[in-house]
């Protein structure tokens, strides 16, 4: 019997239903050709690749809020944002809601990182600040928006305040003062706006606008034709589906693999017991050292100092790392770097359990991870990896090398530095 798609009959049963699986995922896959045809659209957005940086989206947000911008609408958004924010707000009322409604906002001013604050609106005219936090791929931390509400009223104590926390699904603020908003309020918004003045605001404007729209669309918020689309798809084509989640390329060890090829191939480096996450290594150098080789608990080569790539998620950085081992060596290790700084950057200053860190150097940050190809991520370790090996990597070897081995096998190094 002829199998469909030219499927060899010898293979096992399984692999031929996987085949099968596949073939009919690709050939002839009405939804797929239509999903693709929704995600293919050009998006000025996505050329420039900042649809998960949040500088760029608060730049963004800053230039359609200020008033005085080129955009043409005038205070539109910041009057149809400011009727959001103090609808949300404990305060809300509709006095105050016709208040914004007949509020000449032409003098209203923007300013980006003030103080460290996202985006800070004053309406100086009607003593009012408005203080905005942007998250895109990050959670609030160290008390932020306490810390900016007590900024903002010093500076500004005669202003009436208003705090929003805005993030993509609207996660509730730590600070009771913050209204908790949503981008799918500003896509509300933007479009609402397009609506009423598409023929009004000039052209590449309303363009600009319907291509960050459909921006947030796809990438920030749940766009709900995309979803039940893919929803069917995979409901039709699960086992496909599947077969190839398995078998996805994988960042985090591409990036872990390319990490051990340039390792292995420089001369001088010794690699160490290494994980898809952590890569360690040490300078050939630092073998002739027995002091080093005396740690506990870390890796079975028993080195006590070892380089160490931190290849997480959201970042790769390398670092240098003391490891378990005896309390009087790696207190010695720890005031050496304390010493020498630059090139060590001991964090913290202070002897911990089982490992410090005294030096590190970042490869890459969240938003190259999300945006970049391949290629570029390649490209950017290339350069941070060339910068290590020729400024910092001689320094750190030679440096250790000439202080260790003056202790000498067996000398008592419980002294302080020599």
């Amino acid at each position: 019997m002829t199998q469909p798609w030219g499927i060899d009959s010898s293979l096992p049963a399984t692999e031929d239903a996987d085949f099968a699986a596949l073939a009919a995922f690709v050939l002839g896959n009405s939804e797929l050709e239509e999903l693709e045809r929704l995600v293919a659209r050009f998006n000025i957005f996505e050329a420039l690749g900042v649809v998960r940086q949040e500088l760029r989206h608060s730049d963004f947000l800053a230039f359609l809020l200020d008033p005085n911008e080129a955009h043409g609408l005038g205070d539109v958004f910041v009057r149809q944002f400011l009727l959001r924010i103090v609808q949300g707000s404990p305060r809300a009322g509709p006095r105050i809601s016709i208040d914004i409604a007949l509020r000449n906002l032409s003098g209203v001013t923007v300013r980006r990182e003030w103080q460290n604050i996202d985006i800070l609106l004053l309406d100086e005219a009607n003593r009012t600040a408005v203080v905005i936090e942007n998250k895109i791929g990050s959670g609030e931390h160290s008390e932020q928006l306490r810390r900016y509400r007590e900024t903002v009223r010093h500076y500004y104590p005669t202003f009436e305040m208003y705090g929003v926390f805005l993030t993509p699904e609207g996660v509730e603020a730590s600070d009771g003062e913050f209204a908790s908003l949503g981008y799918d309020v500003i896509r509300q918004l933007i479009e609402d706006i397009v609506g009423r003045y598409q023929e009004a605001a000039p052209q590449p404007v309303v363009i600009l606008l319907n291509h960050y729209v459909q921006m947030l669309r796809s990438h920030i918020l749940t766009d709900p034709a995309i979803a039940e689309l893919a929803r069917q798809i995979y409901q039709k084509h699960r086992r496909a589906l599947d077969l190839i989640f398995e078998y996805r390329p994988d960042r985090q060890q591409t990036i872990r693999d390319y990490l051990e090829l340039l390792i292995s191939s420089t001369p001088g480096l010794v690699p160490d017991q290494s994980s898809k996450m952590y890569l360690r290594f040490a300078p050939r150098d630092w073998d002739n050292l027995p002091q080093l080789f005396e740690g506990s608990g870390w890796t079975a080569s028993h080195r006590m100092l070892l380089f160490q790539f931190n290849n997480e998620a959201q970042s790769l950085h390398l670092g240098l790392h003391i490891g378990p081992g005896p309390l009087e060596i790696r207190q010695r290790l720890l005031e050496l770097a304390l010493e020498l700084r630059p090139p060590f950057h001991p964090r913290p200053t202070k002897l911990l359990k089982y490992w410090n860190q005294i030096y590190i150097m970042p490869f890459l940050d969240s938003s190259t991870l999300l945006d970049a190809s391949d290629d570029e991520v390649r490209e950017k370790i290339d350069q941070s990896w060339r910068r290590f090996l020729s400024d910092d990597l001689p320094v750190l070897t030679a440096t250790v090398s000439e202080r260790v081995s003056r202790w000498g096998p067996g000398a008592d190094i419980s002294e302080g530095p020599q």
